[in-house]
């Protein structure tokens, strides 16, 4: 398997999200009717594509963010730059911005820095939105904070500091 699309030069905010809604359409949604798609920039500038596919379980769901992002990780990447994300009811026009879940950001954050990441919304109609993964995210837990257990083997140190004393956001 490769890669959807192989750009030589950065693709613009709005060809991702071209290449978002023509992932759309190969969402599964016999439950929900909400149709979601991605299409995830790699540093190299090959980009993969992502749809929703949901189960009657629900729990088994997966979201089209992690779709691409799991597709690109099995193909052995590692590098990324900016994800496209595109959503709504299923049959119609992207009309409404749609987010990555929480769940999705927190899988975003293992392979990115949230720093530089940069999370582009579509909808038709409209100019994309850009953000970076920090601000979608705020606090958000990295490999890094894993401490020695972590892939890295590094300590983490993202405590936040308040009313002078360091916390873990442990509670202790």
């Amino acid at each position: 398997m490769a890669a959807d699309y192989q750009f030589e030069k950065v693709p613009s905010a709005e060809e991702l999200v071209e290449l978002a809604v023509k992932a759309r359409e190969k969402a599964y949604v016999p439950y929900s009717h909400f149709a979601v798609g991605a299409a995830l920039l790699c540093s190299d500038g090959a980009v993969y594509g992502g749809a929703n596919l949901e189960n009657a379980a629900y729990t088994p769901t997966n979201c089209a963010e992690r779709t691409a992002f799991f597709r690109a990780v099995f193909e052995g990447r590692r590098n990324f730059s900016a994800i496209a994300v595109v959503g709504g009811p299923e049959g119609q026009l992207v009309s409404e911005w749609c987010t990555p879940c929480g769940v999705c950001r927190q899988v975003i954050r293992e392979w990115c820095n949230p720093d530089t990441f940069r999370v582009i919304l579509g909808r038709a109609g409209s100019k994309p939105r850009e953000f970076l993964l920090r601000e979608i995210l705020p606090m958000g837990f990295g490999p890094e904070d894993l401490g020695e257990s972590g892939p890295s083997g590094m300590s983490g140190g993202n405590f936040v500091e308040r009313d002078g004393a360091s916390d873990c956001g442990c509670g202790y």
